[in-house]
């Protein structure tokens, strides 16, 4: 196969493992994926939607290895620095998530999903009084950002929704909650 030829059945197998597994078709989604990294197993993206599949199916430490694998081919992957943040925080790594998460936001601060996910590892994480205010402006603040850059995504402002709540804010929950059912009434259950 020609380097074009390749590359476009890579783009093939990202964009059908996307519908396997929005189709909760996520074991076929993955083999699917395996199958094109038997080809090409040193491919930063399809190491990054293997993470992303494993995190999808609870196989946390199984995506460490597929998110850390893209990242050593491709330092600066935002889509593998999410596979390894969530991943991380499903082994119970929380801090390393915020780290990778940090250095997501130095790459690319203009991707809201990264802002929500970083304000939801900081609501869940409060930690002790003295940090406490502080951890709970920033995820309020990158809550913010979030939605600056994507007012109308349903799905950020579900998270968001999801982060106010965490955070005891029950009222602001509901209203981006009501914000993204009027962009996507289909979108948010």
């Amino acid at each position: 196969l020609s380097e074009g030829a390749l590359e476009q059945k890579i783009n093939a197998c990202l964009q059908q493992s996307e519908l396997l597994a929005a189709n909760e078709r996520t074991e076929d989604a993955l083999a699917l994926v395996d199958e094109a990294l038997s080809l090409v197993p040193e491919h930063p993206m399809l190491l990054a939607q293997r993470a992303w599949l494993l995190n999808i199916l609870g196989r946390s430490a199984a995506a460490l290895d597929a998110a850390h694998a893209a990242l050593y081919f491709e330092p600066d992957l935002v889509q593998a620095l999410v596979q390894l943040s969530v991943a991380q925080n499903g082994v119970g790594d929380t801090a390393a998530a915020e780290e990778s998460l940090v250095r997501g936001l130095e790459i690319a601060p203009e991707y809201s999903t990264l802002h929500l996910l970083y304000a939801q590892i900081l609501a869940s994480n409060l930690g002790d009084r003295s940090q406490k205010k502080r951890r709970r402006a920033l995820a309020e603040s990158h809550v913010d950002t979030a939605l600056a850059l994507s007012p109308e995504d349903p799905d950020g402002l579900r998270r968001a929704s999801n982060i106010a709540w965490t955070l005891g804010k029950i009222d602001l929950a509901q209203y981006y909650l009501d914000r993204g059912l009027s962009f996507a009434p289909e979108s948010i259950e």
